[in-house]
């Protein structure tokens, strides 16, 4: 996301006065002078002023809150923001300039910078929304958090203020544990992390005495405790590196390697349980902050609302290929059999030779018993791939369904030409030969199947040899 901007340039509209046409009927005196003009009536005059008199009194609000702008309104520069961003922005900036003693319009203007990647700036609003509203919480918390890399030493400050403001709220605890870790203050950080983990089982806790545990050499403590943090949140890329550093330091290095092979799937952070940095997030209206709540939500399982983020994604860049797969994907996994449809339709649309977009398309219409629709869709996978094994796969399905078997045979085989250990294969081509009376060839398929882990339907298991005692 771009960070520069520059200020708008408000254009008022131009009053545009009219000169009387002079009469084709007037003639000249006789004496060759000219005639002279006829005055203009006062009305006349009253008319042609009331445009310029409208527009100077419409304007004088607007300039009168342009006059009143406080001196410290941060106005950075957004000119290479997205469309929405800058719009984002400016209204709240506006909400400032008709509020100017509202700290909650101050707050409210932080928190979209903040949201947008404008830190500087939305210091300024924090820290005004805070000299505005002294006992608010909110403003102060989050003012700690914006500074928490930048100025560690006033952040930690501002997080006891906001604990002295609202001793219940968590995430003011788990700040200033985690600032006086990085001041070098364990036994101080430890007790916060403790208050937390007594009265709650607080992952963000766990690990943070995790890694107090493992930074004083106690490995025997820090294990447990970052297996617990795992648990409640299994792929968070730095609690799996702590607990896989653990674990060789603890002499458990299979357990080291396999944590350490999840590290390349695992999500990048641990997840902050902090609603008001939640609703900073909310604010976000840019392509990288929507995807970035749909990957959260898609994490926590709330499919419905990544979708929904998905969905406005699309709408402002509807021409991005991976953002329209991935929204289909989500109907998809939410049983949305026509919504996903639709989707894959809008990414062939896009990308006509999207050999997936044609998989997922024929499954959809499988799914809807669509089956003349669904071959045709697969077929035109196959003419842009035609060795991809699930096109074949899926397509060998629906031709069965269709009473077509030896050409569903055909692309079972093609299936185990590119993939030799796909056991449902050699299964769907044993029930294929075993329903050709070919038994021989059928238990041979089924044998081939069973061997790789497939299980067998009761038929097919009764022409299996007797295990032999």
């Amino acid at each position: 996301m771009s960070r520069g901007r520059k200020k708008k340039r408000r254009s008022g509209a131009q009053a545009k006065g009219a000169t009387r046409p002079v009469s084709k009927k007037s003639k000249p005196p006789c004496g060759g002078g000219k005639k002279p003009s006829k005055p203009e009536s006062a009305l006349g005059s009253r008319l042609w002023l009331l445009p310029l008199g409208l527009g100077l009194l419409l304007a004088l609000p607007l300039l009168w809150i342009v006059l009143q702008s406080p001196d410290n309104l941060p106005s950075p520069d957004i000119s290479s923001a997205e469309e929405q961003v800058q719009t984002k922005v400016e209204e709240s900036r506006v909400e400032v300039l008709a509020a100017p003693d509202d700290p909650a319009s101050w707050g409210r203007y932080g928190m979209v910078l903040d949201a947008h990647g404008y830190d500087e700036a939305a210091i300024v609003c924090y820290e005004e929304a805070s000299r505005l509203a002294p006992q608010e919480h909110r403003w102060v918390h989050l003012l700690a958090t914006v500074l928490e890399s930048r100025q560690p030493a006033r952040a930690l400050a501002l997080a006891q203020r906001a604990i002295e403001l609202d001793p219940s709220y968590e995430a003011s605890h788990l700040l200033l544990a985690r600032l006086y870790e990085q001041m070098g203050e364990p036994n101080h950080a430890k007790a916060q992390y403790q208050l937390v983990l007594s009265s709650r089982g607080s992952a963000e806790a766990m690990f943070g005495l995790g890694r107090l545990a493992y930074d004083a050499g106690d490995y025997q403590e820090a294990v447990p405790l970052l297996e617990r943090a795992r648990g409640a949140q299994p792929n968070a890329a730095p609690i799996l590196s702590f607990l896989a550093r653990a674990y060789r330091r603890a002499e458990r290095r299979d357990e080291a390697a396999d944590i350490a092979a999840k590290l390349e799937d695992a999500t990048p952070s641990v997840f902050h349980n902090d609603p008001l940095l939640r609703l900073v997030a909310q604010e976000s209206v840019s392509t990288l902050g929507y995807q970035q709540r749909a990957m959260e939500a898609i994490g926590r399982g709330d499919l419905p609302t990544a979708s929904g983020l998905y969905e406005k994604l699309t709408e402002i860049n509807p021409v991005d290929l991976d953002l329209v797969f991935n929204f289909a994907s989500l109907r998809e996994n939410m049983g949305d059999v026509p919504g996903a449809e639709a989707a894959y339709r809008k990414v062939l649309e896009l990308d006509p030779d999207h050999v997936a977009a044609h998989l997922q398309l024929g499954i959809q219409l499988i799914r809807q018993e669509r089956l003349p629709e669904a071959r045709s869709a697969l077929e035109d996978g196959l003419a842009i791939d035609e060795d991809e094994p699930n096109l074949h796969y899926t397509l060998g399905q629906v031709l069965v369904q269709l009473g077509e078997a030896a050409e569903a045979r055909d692309h079972f085989e093609r299936v185990l030409e590119r993939t030799p250990d796909y056991g449902p294969a050699y299964l769907r081509l044993a029930e294929l030969a075993h329903q050709a009376g070919e038994l021989d060839l059928a238990r041979q398929h089924a044998s081939r199947a069973q061997g790789l882990g497939t299980q067998l339907s009761a038929e097919l298991s009764e022409l299996m040899p007797e295990p032999k005692p």
